[in-house]
């Protein structure tokens, strides 16, 4: 009876400390409406950012796509992808559209629509 305790008490702690099966997550950041000519973009997701900017003469095309580098990551993370972008006038980034896809080993698994100067969403890693 003593050992079968120990045992039960062994597999209790198995996976508590965030241990799991891995998932390798990326995000992809697209512009899907520019009407005021936004002309630079940033992308977060997972502690990293990536930047695109056209200069301010130039105007990031609809279909541009941003892809952010891929991580490691747990089932049931929660991540955070956020974005910001930019123009000519402080106007310019608020009615931007952007489509953020999630992909996990390589397969897509959510997307969100967001718009606005500055916007965030979460994904929870399926």
């Amino acid at each position: 009876m003593k050992y079968l305790f120990i045992i039960l008490i062994a597999f209790s702690f198995i996976g508590c400390d965030g241990e799991g099966p891995t998932r390798i997550v990326y995000a992809e950041f697209t512009v899907i409406s520019n009407p005021s000519g936004v002309y630079t973009m940033n992308a977060w997701f997972g502690g990293g950012m990536q930047t695109h900017t056209e200069g301010p003469l130039g105007v990031i095309p609809v279909g541009f796509t941003l892809t952010t580098s891929e991580y490691s990551w747990v089932k049931g993370y929660n991540c955070t992808a956020s974005t910001s972008s930019g123009g000519s006038t402080i106007e310019s980034g608020e009615d931007v559209e952007l489509e953020i896809k999630l992909f996990v080993d390589g397969d897509l698994k959510e997307t969100e629509i967001v718009n606005g100067f500055f916007q965030a969403t979460n994904f929870i890693i399926p």
